[in-house]
């Protein structure tokens, strides 16, 4: 019995980087099987109403302003430690970019293929 997929997807953007991720967990769960699938990874809102399962919420990276970030960076290096943790855990088969308008339309594959 092989054990189920797992993706993991991480968005560095509260807005439209949490909606793309979003709808990418939307098409690769309708795609190779929402059951047979797990996502994890950072994001907000949207990707969490899609499955996946983040350590924290991706909006309390969204910093504007260089005083601002400086005040951050204690809350950024630990979140990114978080982030390194849970995926220390996976079993690495692929790590890919998606980019919107660039190769989106080769993610789905790129999965079947690791899998």
């Amino acid at each position: 019995m092989s054990r189920p997929l797992t993706v993991m997807l991480v968005t560095a953007e509260a807005s439209s980087g949490d909606a793309l991720g979003a709808a990418l967990a939307r098409a690769l769960k309708k795609r190779l099987g929402g059951n047979s699938t797990r996502f994890v990874g950072v994001g907000g809102a949207a990707m969490a109403r899609e499955g996946v399962e983040s350590p924290f919420d991706v909006g309390e990276l969204s910093i504007v302003g260089m005083f601002e970030g400086l005040m951050a960076y204690p809350t950024v290096v630990k979140r990114v430690a978080e982030t390194a943790a849970l995926a220390a855990g996976l079993h690495v088969k692929i790590n890919a970019v998606a980019l919107k308008s660039v190769n989106e339309d080769e993610i789905a594959g790129l999965l079947e293929w690791a899998h």
